[in-house]
């Protein structure tokens, strides 16, 4: 969900209740289980601070001491993305914002821009990020491997950070109007999606160590780019989900490329594995959904029925009626009917979430997506009719913004499968090097790798089929079909997700 889009599901609503009523205003809200789902904090308005109750489910027993962020913010700085901070960013963090000066992290090509005085062309930026994926040396790109020195210690304390066991982003909404908090879907995440360049800067080092045959330091900064996703992904948001399976993305992908440049014996493929399979899980679908994303949306719902000035408006399409006038037709809705629409309707779709059954689970997504969309169409007749118009535009606000919500958990759900599918994949990747280095080429079939190299044979999560297995003279192609569920004969032009020996 955007602004834009949860202001045009009230523009008319305003206007047709603006004219349409006459009556004294109505209590804001019940507040309750079956509506907000909290009844507490409050804030001096009298609404319900979403954005603290949030912050203490995240943060629970999470101290500075445990905390990978707190590592982290010492790398990045207070401007990880060109703007302060907000103090209560570090408050609830539990420390002291780092100092203006520092040698902290930056981007090659804030790196370039420094040094040479012009930005990157997009042709120059393309061809050093291949660096990402090939070995390569100081004497082939040394602008880059300056770029590289300078950022060592602020990498070195992500090295650091990765370490702690903990994970707590605090997340803070923009603040328009001095002591008013703004919306939950607009928090910063600058630290957040900060980690994409770390994320670059990891697997170029990488490269550049194995092109210097320097592979245990290519190894470490790659298992710091995979616990550096695995920490961004467990935040609050969906954002961070993604996030976090992009930078896992990265890992895995140079990671492949490592097990073909170093050809591991035996006990070192099987000594990577045990490495790989000792990392936390990522979060699952259902965890981002039953707080942080449940809280992102009953803070923006909330946030319609709290506009009711101009200021702080955090709807830029919402009419620009007089204060009295939008105040008046705020109140004239029934926001018990908007809080039990979403909550009814979310809490079905977290019971979706929950099918182990991947086809079962896209079925069921679907039908829930039909429904709301044929009961946003009869609420919608109803409104016209104006008949009960406080209780149905009060309905369609809260169907409105979970049929917003839905396509984009859905692609969550196939995000997370995607990167699970991937390191499943990675696995068996290094588990057929230790097979190939002690029997001098690969099995036949998957099922000869188990259970001396994986205790398991990991199956295809997108059709509960095994993987796709094809030993050729030089190597193999090993695939899942992806979330279309065909086989794509391994095309990279598709979405199956593929390993090729030798990468081509």
């Amino acid at each position: 969900m955007t602004n834009r889009l949860l202001g045009s599901v009230t523009v008319s609503i305003f206007a047709m209740v603006s004219l349409a009523f006459a009556e004294p205003p109505k209590p804001k809200f019940q507040m309750g289980k079956d509506t907000t789902f909290i009844t507490e904090p409050l804030d001096a308005d009298g609404y319900l601070d979403f954005e603290t109750a949030l912050n203490e489910r995240l943060r629970g027993k999470i101290t500075p001491e445990t905390n990978a962020m707190v590592v982290f913010c010492q790398a990045l700085g207070p401007k990880p993305e060109g703007a302060e901070m907000q103090p209560e960013f570090y408050k609830w963090l539990g420390i002291e914002p780092p100092p203006a000066n520092g040698d902290y992290f930056i981007t090659l090509e804030e790196y370039v821009r420094k040094k040479t005085g012009k930005p990157l062309d997009e042709h120059e930026f393309e061809a050093l990020m291949v660096l990402r994926k090939q070995p390569w040396t100081k004497k082939e790109h040394t602008l880059v491997a300056e770029w590289l020195d300078q950022i060592d210690k602020p990498l070195g304390l992500i090295g650091k950070g990765v370490e702690r066991k903990d994970y707590f982003y605090p997340l803070i909404s923009a603040r328009k109007v001095v002591g008013r908090r703004g919306m939950l879907l607009g928090a910063f995440l600058s630290h957040v999606q900060k980690n994409r360049a770390i994320a670059n800067a990891l697997s170029i080092r990488a490269m550049l160590r194995m092109g210097e045959r320097k592979y245990d330091l290519a190894w470490q900064d790659l298992i710091v780019c995979h616990r550096l996703g695995r920490h961004a992904a467990h935040g609050g948001t969906h954002i961070e989900t993604l996030v976090g399976n992009a930078v896992v993305g990265v890992a895995i992908r140079c990671q492949l490329a490592f097990l073909q440049q170093l050809q591991p014996d035996a006990k070192q493929a099987m000594a990577y594995i045990r490495e790989l399979q000792s990392f936390p899980s990522m979060p699952t679908l259902v965890e981002k959904m039953e707080f942080g994303e449940r809280f992102v949306l009953l803070d923006s719902t909330q946030s319609i029925r709290r506009d009711g000035s101009d200021e702080g408006n955090d709807f830029g399409d919402i009419p620009k009626m007089p204060g009295p006038e939008r105040e008046a037709a705020l109140d004239l809705l029934d926001w018990n009917a908007t809080f039990r629409a979403v909550f009814e309707n979310y809490d079905r779709a977290i019971e979706i979430a929950r099918e182990p059954d991947r086809k079962k689970r896209k079925i069921e997504w679907a039908k829930l997506n039909t429904r709301l969309d044929a009961e946003v169409k009869v609420i919608s007749r109803k409104v016209k009719k104006q008949q009960n118009l406080g209780h149905d535009i009060g309905e369609q606000i809260g169907l409105s913004l979970i049929a917003l919500m839905m396509p984009a958990v859905d692609r969550i759900g196939n995000s997370h499968d995607r990167i699970e599918q991937s390191h499943q994949n990675l696995l068996l990747a290094f588990a057929l090097a230790a097979y190939r280095a002690d029997n001098g080429k690969y099995p036949a079939t998957l099922d000869l790798l188990a259970p001396k190299y994986l205790a398991k044979i990991p199956g295809d999560l997108f059709n509960d089929k095994p993987l796709i297995y094809k030993p050729n003279a030089t190597g193999y192609i090993l695939y899942s079909v992806g979330e279309n569920g065909k086989d794509d004969n391994g095309l990279s032009t598709t979405d199956d997700i593929v390993v090729q020996m030798p990468i081509s």
